[in-house]
This record gives structure tokens, sequence and C-alpha cells, in this order.
């Protein structure tokens, strides 16, 4: 006769499987002296359950008791003036930290000699002010692979420092801003990922400098979420980055360069290693400007859609401004590669 098998009666194998379901918090307030089972689990060291999802929020007074601490292995920490030191959380792969930058340049010097295996790091802060200083903090750890800077709060520019950027071996960048983030930045920042192989950023107006030099020699995909680049800074770029294959354009773009006097052309042919285009872009023209044959077909011979999204309103008067959609996926071709005049 079968006998009923209640929680006391499951092995840790079948625990470790079902703390997979949940994450940090969960396990250690739930789980802790549930079962003689859990507790064994939890306190051996030889299962080295890692412990992942740990949010500490600004209502948070205190960490988990200090034995758990080194099983953290991804942790989500919010300004907090209870809580402001992971030097405990010594095998922390992924942390997420949230509010002002200059308390979370505190937080990682005084993690930089113990976090040693950090490897992706994510940050939300209010503005990109302190931008160089927070680059130059993060460059002191070593494993760091990924890095996404969020500053969508405030606008404010990015300020000049001293700090010496040191060379990380960072391979995925992010940078997004509701502040300008100039060209001049991207090449400034450049010194610290030369290492780097995707970089998605948001990018600002024209880039005045045509020398500009950029650092970035294993490059292979970028996304630049565009505010008015024109598109001759995009093809100065492009041109400096010898290892590209892939380039993703979205945003807001104020130039008729990306649809008239058609330059597509001109982004293969100063890199050779570029294989695929993705544009999705807006622009706010008048009719007269884009609702023309000529340029539909110019436009299709790279695989692009230009369509309005005033709907039936496009046809109104001449003179009208509409807001107008670029999309399309541009895949390399050999004619690409040869000299050849626009039919606009």
């Amino acid at each position: 006769m079968e006998t009923a098998t209640t929680i006391h009666n499951l092995y840790t194998d079948i625990w470790q499987e079902i703390f997979q379901y949940f994450n940090a918090l969960e396990i250690l307030y739930s789980f802790t002296h549930l079962t003689d089972a859990t507790d064994a689990l939890l306190s051996n060291e030889h299962y080295r359950l890692y412990l992942r999802g740990l949010v500490v929020d600004r209502c948070t007074r205190r960490l988990p008791e200090k034995r758990f601490l080194t099983r953290i292995v991804s942790l989500e920490l919010h300004e907090n003036k209870h809580v402001d030191d992971i030097r405990p959380c010594s095998e922390i792969r992924s942390l997420k930290l949230i509010g002002n930058t200059q308390w979370i340049i505190n937080v990682l010097t005084k993690a930089t000699h113990t976090v040693s295996n950090l490897e992706q790091l994510i940050l939300i802060i209010p503005g990109v002010g302190l931008l160089y200083d927070l680059l130059t903090c993060t460059s002191t750890f070593l494993s760091l692979r990924r890095l996404a800077i969020y500053a969508e709060d405030e606008e404010e520019r990015v300020k000049t420092s001293t700090s010496l950027f040191r060379e990380t071996e960072i391979e995925q960048f992010t940078l997004h801003s509701c502040s300008s983030i100039a060209w001049y930045n991207l090449a400034h920042m450049s010194r610290h990922f030369q290492n780097v192989r995707f970089l998605d950023i948001t990018l600002f107006k024209v880039n005045r400098n045509p020398d500009i030099l950029y650092g970035f020699p294993k490059l292979r995909s970028i996304s630049l979420t565009l505010v008015e680049v024109p598109f001759d800074s995009i093809i100065q770029f492009v041109a400096t980055t010898p290892a590209l294959m892939k380039i993703r354009l979205n945003g807001l773009a104020n130039d008729q360069g990306y649809v008239i006097n058609n330059k597509w052309r001109d982004l293969f042919q100063p890199c050779p290693s570029l294989i695929k285009v993705t544009v999705n872009l807006s622009l706010e023209q008048d009719m007269n400007s884009f609702y023309n044959h000529i340029i539909q077909t110019a436009l299709q011979e790279f695989n692009l859609v230009l369509k309005c999204l005033d709907g039936e309103g496009c046809c109104d008067g001449a003179g009208q401004r509409h807001w107008w959609n670029l999309s399309g996926i541009i895949i390399k071709k050999d004619q690409y590669m040869r000299k050849k005049d626009s039919i606009l």
C-alpha cells in the first residue's frame, strides 16, 4: 500500500529543482526552517546553491544573513541609506544599481577589491553629468563584459573629468540619455572600449569635426538611436570602424540625405565588412520633398520603404508638413561597392 508523500519526505535534489522557480528573497524567507532537507540544502557549502534575483529597494533595511550573501549571483540595489555596501556579496555576476550617480560611484568603489566575478552591470542614473567619473569607476572591474547606462530623467551636459580612463574588457556597451551625447563624447569614451563588439547608444546633432577619430577596432554591431543626426555624420563614423558588420538606425532624423541624394551606398564603400543595415527612422518634411515616384524607386533599390504617417492627410495641399517613416533592411550587394551616380 502506497503512503502519501509530504514535503518532509522530499529529498534535497528535488528541492534543488524547486528552488529554480524562485528568486533569492523567496527562497530565503519562504523555505528557511521549512523542513530539515531545505535547511540542509541552504546551509551545505557543497551544494553551492546560487541565489538569483535579489532586489533591495528603498524600504529594505538589511540584507539576508551573512552566510547567504556569498551565494547571491544577481542583485538589484536601489539607493538606500541602510544598505550601501555589497562587499559581502562577493560572487555577484550581474548587478543593477538605481540611484544618484555619486551614490553609485561610492558603492562600486567599495566593492572593487571583493567583487571579482562581475560580468554584467546596469546603472540607472538621473543624468550624465558624471559619466566620465562613472566609467573610470567601472573600469576597475576587470571581469566586466556588459555595461549598460540609462540616464533619462534629467538633462545635463557631460562634465569634463581629470580621471584617467583604463582600457577594459567590456564587449557590450549601452548608453541612453535624454541629454545630448555628442560625437566627441563618443570619441573620448572609445579609449575605454577598445574591446567592445556591440554598441547601443543615443546620439544627438551633427558631428562638426569630420577628422574626429573613434577607437572601436573590434566593433561588430552597433545600434544608434538618432536625434537629428545628419546622414554624413553616420558615414564618417562607419568609415572609422574596420570590423563593423551590422548597423541599426532608429529615431528621429531631420536630414533629407536619408531619403534624397541617395547616399546609402556610401555606407558600404568605406567599410567593406558591413553586410547589413536596419533602418527605422521618422522624418518631418513637406509633401513636395518626399511624395515623388523617383524617390520611391531609388529607395527600393536598397529595400527601403518611405511611408507618410498622416494617412489620407498626405494628399492635402502642397507645402504642408507631414511625418514620414523610412524603414527596411539593406543587405550588402556587390553593386553597392561600385561608384554609381544616384538617379535622384
